[in-house]
């Protein structure tokens, strides 16, 4: 809808200045050619990423088999247990629905999450609508 739309516009131009959770200024979550939606390292906002990659977690094996088998999303080959990525929201939001204490061992890195993310979350609530992943 036109919501929808104007969120997916709501970019905030160029990467510099954008900020973190805790609103710090956005931390990279790791190495230049690694992470984030262009690979830049950093969990930046782009209205291009349908996925939105800006929330940072350590990894934990946990995650990686579930993602894998329950989201049809295996991580695997780009990421391993301890290293730090940008999953997208929904996978994020996957973590926290089968596993609301321990968040299947991931842990959120919130000066390096990008603050848009509260805005995609809210998004979603305000619409009734549940993020989704490539299996549904």
């Amino acid at each position: 809808g036109e919501k929808k739309a104007s969120l997916s516009v709501a970019g905030l131009g160029s990467y510099g200045g954008e900020t973190s959770l805790i609103g710090t200024p956005l931390k990279p979550c790791s190495g230049p050619g690694t992470t984030g939606w262009d690979r830049s390292g950093s969990c930046a906002w782009d209205p291009t990423d349908s996925g939105y990659h800006e929330v940072c977690v350590q990894m934990d094996s946990q995650f990686l088999a579930n993602s894998a088998t329950m989201d049809g999303n295996d991580l695997s080959s780009v990421v391993g247990h301890g290293e730090h990525w940008c999953v997208c929201a929904w996978a994020f939001a996957s973590a926290v629905d089968r596993d609301p204490t321990s968040i299947e061992g991931l842990q959120l890195m919130c000066d390096e999450s990008n603050s848009k993310l509260r805005e995609v979350y809210q998004h979603y609530i305000d619409e009734g609508e549940g993020l989704t992943g490539p299996t549904g």
